[in-house]
């Protein structure tokens, strides 16, 4: 079976050389500085012959949480929401463990914009999307909200 597969390219830091290097101005997430220092933030995967380096679930959540609070797109923000509950859901951590350790990583004020954000709508296309019952995407989320 095919399917498509979208990858963004993301690294931890854009400067002023970067677009001219590859073309193109990537996604910086200086969380992902942690990936690339620290072995107990990744996971290292062989593909494509190549040795890559994912971050773990926890990172991800946290950059997950810093992206959705900056969206002026709604169907990326929604993604994010899909992306979120996927990750509390259906990683290896137990959910309040993976949003307690994932929640360390992101600012206060951050996530005192998460808080503040209503996700109505995206906690509705992201139910129909993951195919989960409506209250459940909505815990996940307000457990986010909890201080």
């Amino acid at each position: 079976m095919f399917f498509p597969i979208y990858v963004d390219p993301i690294i931890s830091y854009v400067d002023k050389d970067v677009k001219t290097k590859l073309g193109f101005t990537p996604i910086d997430e200086p969380l992902l500085k942690l990936v690339f220092e620290n072995k107990k933030y990744r996971r290292e995967v062989k593909e494509f012959g190549k040795r890559l380096l994912l971050p773990t679930q926890e990172i991800l959540l946290a950059t997950k949480l810093n992206a959705a609070v900056f969206r002026d797109k709604e169907h990326k923000r929604y993604k994010d929401i899909c992306d979120i509950v996927a990750l509390c859901l259906f990683g290896e951590m137990p959910i309040d463990n993976i949003i307690k350790t994932g929640k360390r990583f992101v600012s206060k004020d951050r996530l005192k914009r998460f808080r503040d954000i209503d996700f109505e709508q995206d906690i509705i296309n992201c139910s129909k999307v993951l195919g989960l019952e409506l209250n459940t995407v909505n815990s996940v989320i307000n457990r986010i909200k909890e201080r």
